[in-house]
């Protein structure tokens, strides 16, 4: 048989004596999909060590690049075990290059760069609808002046996704590059994602400009281990568009860090709810500049923690210009 790079070795894992014995059957699902299609690419096909030690961003970038050249998207196909990027890392283009999923269950990815783990950005150019989907995997920072994700452009979907020791930048970062003022960052799901023990990072960020994030949902977001007075939500839609933003967010958030930060026109936002329990202090809700007519609503908020404290009362307090946009709060 010709040899597809890694073929042999898996192969090799799932019949270690080449007899009949004990076959895992999912092993052997994993290793048909990954050969029968030729849209799903195994880094390890790319000659990627998978130790924890060697450095596996080339074969990363390269198993990127046969999904370029493939012109139609595709699938990198992490298997379980320890990698690491070294100082580089990965960057893909979904609007220009077609739809990507990432199956990266079981995986540990380890980056010690000090730019972005995985960009799907195009460098931070890019606009319209990529159709990024990331499943499971640790993507774990170890330097200083990095983030873990950058995501532009609608239905991009985050399912079980850890992001642990980032600083300075983001773990996930939800940013609008549109052109001409026109932008489709909606639709986005990020669920039962964690971000662990990142340092002076916004844990999870919109950041706005021409979009409204219509209809972006997170759900059973976890935090624990942030630095005080950094955001662990900050949500910044500075284009002045107001339509139609429906957050959901549940789950046990654990952090010191500030709960949110709300700039620019985040009228119709619905936030919550939101657990609170097993939570240190919250320095409060800043708010920015608002405009637009449609209300914000936030609650209902379970407050049962213990040590649970706001900047001035019980309730979050408002800190700048409202406009006209009316805020609601139910059992705060």
């Amino acid at each position: 048989m010709v040899d597809m790079p890694g073929t042999l070795a898996e192969l090799t894992a799932i019949f270690p004596d080449n007899t009949v014995g004990a076959i895992s059957p999912a092993d052997l699902r994993r290793f048909l999909a990954t050969v029968v299609d030729p849209r799903i690419i195994n880094v390890k096909q790319e000659g990627a060590i998978g130790d924890g030690v060697t450095d596996d961003s080339a074969a990363f970038q390269d198993a990127l690049d046969a999904i370029i050249a493939g012109g139609a998207g595709g699938t990198l196909y992490i298997p379980p075990g320890p990698y690491s990027l070294g100082s580089t890392g990965l960057a893909f283009d979904p609007n220009a290059n077609g739809p990507l999923i990432v199956q990266a269950q079981g995986a540990e990815i380890t980056y010690s760069g000090t730019g972005i783990a995985l960009d799907l950005t195009a460098g931070g150019t890019n606009e319209a609808n990529p159709w990024a989907t990331i499943v499971g995997g640790d993507w774990i920072g170890t330097s200083s002046g990095q983030a873990a994700f950058r995501i532009s452009g609608g239905r991009n979907q985050f399912w079980g996704v850890t992001a642990r020791g980032f600083s300075t930048g983001r773990a996930f970062h939800l940013i609008n590059l549109g052109t001409g003022g026109v932008a489709f960052s909606e639709r986005n799901e990020f669920l039962t994602c964690r971000s662990l023990g990142n340092q002076h990072a916004f844990d999870f960020e919109v950041d706005g400009g021409n979009a409204s994030f219509a209809r972006t949902r997170v759900m059973g977001l976890y935090v624990s281990g942030g630095v005080a007075n950094e955001p662990l939500i900050n949500c910044r839609d500075e284009s002045g568009v107001y339509d139609s933003q429906i957050w959901d967010v549940k789950g046990n958030i654990a952090t010191d860090a500030i709960l949110f930060h709300l700039g620019g026109g985040m009228g119709g936002t619905s936030i919550g709810p939101i657990g609170t329990e097993n939570n240190t202090t919250y320095t409060g809700i800043e708010w920015g500049t608002f405009g637009g007519s449609s209300p914000m609503l936030l609650g209902p908020w379970d407050l049962r923690g213990p040590g649970v404290t706001f900047e001035t009362g019980t309730r979050p307090s408002a800190v700048g210009s409202i406009g006209s946009t009316s805020l609601g709060f139910i059992r705060v």
